[in-house]
């Protein structure tokens, strides 16, 4: 799925228009401001739970990308991880899930979108823990399946005719070299002459480096036949034929061909399972990580521009291959927000957010330009956007693989 580069803004006065771009206003609640050093507190604690939700949209992108190299479907088809784009372009708060008004703390919400991340985490770890451990038990069965005379199931050569089990004698199967086959036959019996029964080796079958013989003991010496065995390093199996159907049961486990199949479903069953939940959690997740930015875009904006609150914000869409253009035009246009920016120099209508952060003791702090890479693919990490300059706004921005139309 391509992914999109989005920005979301704040500046004293929201330009109407933005060449090689798409510019959608966004309205902010009304929040609480509180405090300084509540907003102080926040910007830090903030940046750091955006960094796990960032982090979770890419385990959940991680997951849903192996899941699809599993070659594993869900209702979805061949549709790829995405969110809808008027999801950011027509941003709506979410007042059902986050209650946002001038008595709600800032601390509080930002606490609600962590919680329902951490649970999108806990079920994201129990789904992905079970299907893996299916996978894990069927690569097991098969592997079974599909080895030699030392590990395959019996069932697969063994009959019913050459399964003894009473309550005096029990048939015993032994793996022997083949080169060593003749030594065998003239030695089984001495290996514990007291149990076995004489002339009662049978050659079930044979491959390239195994022969499988079925021997019949008495049940009290079988222990020392078993012994004696592994000494002339013989591997000595145990098979019990069910009567419950026709494919018998290697080693006293369940039917394995039957063990298979069931186990090959259950993954098929959770792989499409996760797989559609990946889909719905991963709106879920890109939804609480864009309440959390929208969240940090007003504390930094009342630490960047100061009281009351007048600024405008907007979630800006740059056209393909058009970012470094549309970064730099935004630069030109609100380098009056600069600080250090000499109003007598240029006419600009920043002068009076400047002072307002000036009056609040905040003139040395600059705009964060924080970026968050969400994309299916991509990675989870904090750093400068752009060219690494902080930006005379502020600004975060986001690159999400998303849907048109939706």
């Amino acid at each position: 799925m391509p992914t999109r580069t989005y920005w979301l803004i704040s500046v004293p006065q929201l330009a109407p228009s933005l060449e090689r771009a798409r510019v959608s206003r966004l309205e902010l609640p009304a929040f609480r401001v509180g405090t300084l050093d509540a907003l102080m507190a926040l910007s830090d604690g903030a940046a750091k739970d955006d960094a796990a939700v960032s982090q979770l949209c890419h385990r959940i992108g991680k997951q849903f990308r192996e899941i699809e190299d599993d070659g594993m479907e869900d209702e979805g088809g061949a549709e790829g991880l995405a969110v809808a784009e008027e999801l950011l372009m027509r941003f709506r708060w979410n007042d059902a899930k986050y209650a946002a008004n001038s008595s709600t703390p800032l601390s509080n919400i930002v606490q609600g979108i962590v919680r329902d991340a951490e649970q999108l985490e806990r079920d994201l770890t129990a789904r992905a823990n079970a299907y893996a451990n299916a996978k894990q038990e069927l690569a097991t069965v098969r592997r079974h399946g599909e080895g030699g005379l030392l590990t395959r199931s019996l069932a697969d050569w063994v009959p019913a005719a050459q399964v003894l089990n009473t309550e005096h004698l029990l048939s015993l199967y032994v793996v022997v070299p083949r080169y060593a086959t003749a030594d065998f036959l003239n030695s089984y019996e001495s290996l514990s002459a007291a149990a076995v029964v004489p002339r009662s080796a049978t050659l079930i079958t044979e491959d390239k480096e195994w022969a499988l013989f079925s021997v019949v003991v008495l049940r009290r010496g079988a222990a020392e036949f078993r012994r004696a065995a592994r000494e002339r390093r013989y591997q000595v199996r145990e098979y019990q034929h069910s009567n419950s159907n026709d494919n018998g049961a290697a080693d006293g486990a369940p039917d394995a061909r039957g063990r298979y199949e069931q186990l090959a479903q259950e993954v098929t069953q959770r792989g499409g399972q996760l797989r559609q939940w990946c889909r719905v959690a991963y709106t879920e997740a890109t939804e609480a990580l864009l309440h959390l930015k929208v969240v940090r875009l007003f504390v930094e904006s009342v630490l960047r521009y100061g009281l009351p609150v007048t600024f405008e914000a907007a979630c800006i869409q740059p056209e393909e291959k058009q970012e470094a253009r549309v970064r730099q035009a935004l630069r030109h246009r609100y380098r009056h927000l600069a600080f250090g920016y000499r109003e007598e120099e240029e006419d600009g209508g920043g002068g009076s957010a400047n002072a307002l952060a000036a009056a609040l003791g905040l003139q040395r702090r600059a705009a964060p330009a924080t970026a968050i890479t969400n994309a299916v693919g991509g990675t989870a990490t904090d750093g400068i956007d752009g060219d690494g300059d902080d930006e005379p706004y502020v600004s975060f921005s986001l690159q999400l693989g998303v849907t048109v139309g939706r």
